[in-house]
C-alpha cells in the first residue's frame, strides 16, 4: 500500500482535518501524520490525533534536538513507513531543508506546504534569492492564498505544480462543535454579538480593532459586546487599553480557549473581525464562514484571496482604517437584511474551505506523480 506522509510540529486540530481528509478520499492509501513536538510550542490547543491516519510523535518530550537529528529522524520515519510522497510544513527551518534534499536523493517525491506571501514582510532580494535555491528539493507545493502561490512561482516553482486549499478545515467538525445551525439561522439578529479570534501578539493589529470597536460604541445608544478569544504577550496592555476607553462593560477577554468553545462562540457571531497588520492566513475567518457569520477583514490576511468578497460575505479594509471598520461594524449591527445577506453570502466559499479541497489537491499532485 502506498503510503503518503504529512509533517508537521505539532497537530492542532486543523491538521487533523486536513489529514482526515486525505484518508476518506484515499482509502487505498497509507497515510502517515508526523509531529515533532507532543505539544505546540505557539498555541495551546489539545493534542488531537484524527480517526482514518495514523500518528505518530517524533519526540516524546519538549527536549531540543540539533537540526541533523530531526532530520535524520524525518528521513528515518520516511524510508521506514515506505512513504512515496512527502508533504513538509516549515521549509524555513534548516532541519526540514535537510531532510528534504536527503528524501528527494533517496527518490521520494517531495511537496511544499506554505502560507507564505511575499507582501508579509519587507523582503531582501539576496534572501529571496538563497530561496529560489532552498526550495529545489520540491516536486510541487499546495499553498494557502492566491498571493502565496504568486510568491512561489516568483521563486522558481512551475505553477503547474501548484495546488489550493493548503489552509482548510472540516466544516462538519466546526458546525457540529457550535450545537446550533449557521448563520442566518439560529441565534436571534438581536442576540448576537462581535467575536475576535487571535494571539495576542504586535501583527494581529489588535489596538486598532479596540479603537474601531470604540468608536462604533460611540455612535450607537445600544451597542453590541466584543468577545476576544486568545492569549499573548499583549494582553495587559490590551485590558489596559480597554479600560483607558471606558469599554470595559462592553469587551470580554476570554483568554485561550480550545477550538469546541471558539465554535459555540462563533455559533453567536454577528461578525468576526480580522485586522492583522500581517498574517499569512487566518484560520478564524474560514471557522467563521463556516458558521454563516460575515467578517470584516484587512487586505494582509492570506485568507481574503480566495474566501472573502467585500460586499458578498463580508467586507475587506486596510489594517490601519480604524473609521472603516467601525463603519462596518455599525452598517452590520444595524442593518438585518445586510447581515442576512452578507450571512447567506458565506455558504459557497464554506463549501471551498472544508478540507476535502486539500484532500482534492493532495490527490492531484500525486496522481500526476
Amino acid at each position: 500500500m502506498t503510503c503518503i506522509m504529512f509533517f508537521w510540529e505539532n497537530f492542532g486540530p486543523t491538521h487533523v482535518d486536513r489529514c482526515d481528509a486525505v484518508a476518506r478520499a484515499m482509502p487505498r492509501k497509507a497515510i502517515l501524520g508526523i509531529e515533532l513536538n507532543p505539544a505546540s510550542t505557539t498555541y495551546g490547543w489539545t493534542p488531537e490525533t484524527g480517526q482514518h491516519f495514523t500518528k505518530r510523535t517524533l519526540r516524546s518530550d519538549q527536549s531540543r534536538w540539533g537540526a541533523l537529528r530531526t532530520a535524520f529522524e524525518l528521513v528515518r520515519v520516511s524510508v521506514s513507513s515506505g512513504a512515496r510522497h512527502v508533504f513538509l510544513c516549515h521549509y524555513n527551518e534548516p532541519s526540514v531543508q535537510i531532510a528534504a534534499m536527503l528524501m528527494r536523493l533517496l527518490r521520494k517525491r517531495v511537496y511544499l506546504l506554505l502560507d507564505s506571501k511575499f507582501d508579509d514582510r519587507p523582503r531582501s532580494i539576496w534572501r529571496e534569492a538563497l530561496k529560489a535555491v532552498w526550495i529545489w528539493p520540491y516536486v510541487g507545493a499546495i499553498v494557502g492564498s492566491r498571493r502565496s502561490r504568486q510568491y512561489l512561482s516568483f521563486l522558481g516553482l512551475s505553477n503547474a505544480r501548484i495546488e489550493n486549499y493548503y489552509d482548510t478545515i472540516s466544516v462538519e467538525r466546526i458546525r457540529g462543535a457550535a450545537g446550533v445551525p449557521p448563520a442566518p439561522a439560529g441565534v436571534d439578529f438581536h442576540d448576537r454579538h462581535f467575536t475576535i479570534v487571535s494571539r495576542l501578539v504586535a501583527k494581529k493589529n489588535l489596538f486598532v480593532a479596540v479603537d474601531a470597536f470604540a468608536l462604533y460604541v460611540s455612535r450607537t445608544n445600544h451597542p453590541r459586546r466584543l468577545r476576544i478569544f486568545g492569549d499573548g504577550g499583549l494582553d495587559q496592555e490590551l485590558r489596559d487599553h480597554v479600560r483607558e476607553l471606558n469599554l470595559t462593560e462592553f469587551v470580554t477577554f476570554e483568554g485561550f480557549q480550545q477550538t469546541d468553545v471558539v465554535s459555540q462562540a462563533l455559533g453567536s457571531t454577528l461578525v468576526l473581525i480580522q485586522s492583522s497588520s500581517e498574517e499569512q492566513f487566518g484560520f478564524a475567518i474560514v471557522e467563521a464562514l463556516a458558521m454563516g457569520v460575515p467578517v470584516i477583514v484587512s487586505d494582509n490576511c492570506g485568507a481574503r484571496d480566495e474566501f472573502v468578497r467585500s460586499g458578498v460575505n463580508g467586507f475587506v479594509v486596510q489594517p490601519d482604517n480604524v473609521e472603516g471598520i467601525a463603519f462596518f461594524l455599525g452598517r452590520l449591527a444595524s442593518d438585518q437584511l445586510l447581515w442576512e445577506r452578507l450571512s447567506a453570502g458565506t455558504a459557497a466559499f464554506a463549501a471551498e474551505a472544508d478540507a476535502v479541497s486539500f484532500a482534492q489537491s493532495v490527490g492531484r499532485l500525486t496522481a500526476s506523480a
